[in-house]
């Protein structure tokens, strides 16, 4: 199996403090999250609370929208990034 390749841009992981984003869309997971989750996104961080729904991409990095958003995932407009999603 071929090991996921790094994100680049608004979703590149540096910090090791924090959870991995992404932004592969078709690969939509929806999770429920069990605690509190923090993903690194454009130099700032995405939280998603105890409880609240969030997608992860096929190897599990938190998809993450215009200015952090997780659920869902939005673009600039404020529509979904996901399809069937809102």
């Amino acid at each position: 199996m071929e090991a996921a390749k790094p994100m680049q841009g608004l979703w590149a992981h540096t910090n090791p403090d924090l959870l991995p984003s992404s932004n592969l869309w078709n690969e939509a997971i929806p999770q429920v999250a069990t605690t509190e989750l923090k993903a690194q996104y454009g130099g700032g961080v995405a939280k998603i609370r105890a409880g609240e729904r969030y997608f992860t991409d096929g190897v599990g990095r938190i998809l993450v929208g215009w200015h952090g958003t997780t659920n869902p995932p939005s673009g600039m407009d404020g529509t979904s990034m996901i399809a069937g999603s809102s």
